[in-house]
């Protein structure tokens, strides 16, 4: 077992010498300068580095997806449901970004989904395959991997 050294915290020490109180011993986590566990954390938030956020790469996605809002009904492609008012949470790559980033901005590449379809289509397609209510979207997925496919092929032969 770890013996921790117990002492006057000095934090504690300046807030009860304002208050005229005698500082109380309490276990230090800290010993230069010493202090307790409470005092230790505001120490170690002083001493941090703010965090800077670098801007997001502007990448067109939003006014894309406003543009289809505007042009296709609010309705999901698998279920149909309603889908009230625009979000992004909406909107759906049949072909994911990261494997086929040409496609990322191609209408016919992104449908309207609910947040739990979108969420099953990212990331448990497993429980889709064989559903029949995803079967149109598996054969969209078909077609658009058969003619991202082709290109690559048609770009590969031009290059040589």
């Amino acid at each position: 077992m770890i013996k921790r050294k117990e002492g006057i915290c000095k934090r504690c020490a300046e807030e009860t010498e304002k208050l005229g109180i005698n500082p109380v011993e309490k276990v230090l986590v800290r010993s230069s300068p010493p202090l307790c566990c409470y005092h230790n954390i505001e120490y170690k938030r002083s001493k941090a580095k703010p965090k800077t956020k670098r801007p997001r790469k502007v990448t067109g996605e939003l006014e894309l997806f406003k543009e289809i809002w505007d042009e296709r009904k609010h309705v999901s492609f698998v279920s149909g449901v309603d889908l009230g008012e625009f979000n992004v949470c909406f909107f759906a790559h049949v072909l994911s970004k990261g494997a086929y980033p040409r496609y990322r901005l191609r209408k016919d590449n992104i449908i309207l989904l609910t947040f739990d379809e979108h969420q099953l289509l990212d990331f448990a397609s497993h429980k889709i395959n064989g559903d029949p209510n995803w079967d149109e979207v598996m054969f969209l997925k078909k077609n658009l991997k058969k003619e991202y496919n082709s290109y690559n092929r048609v770009k590969v032969w031009e290059s040589k």
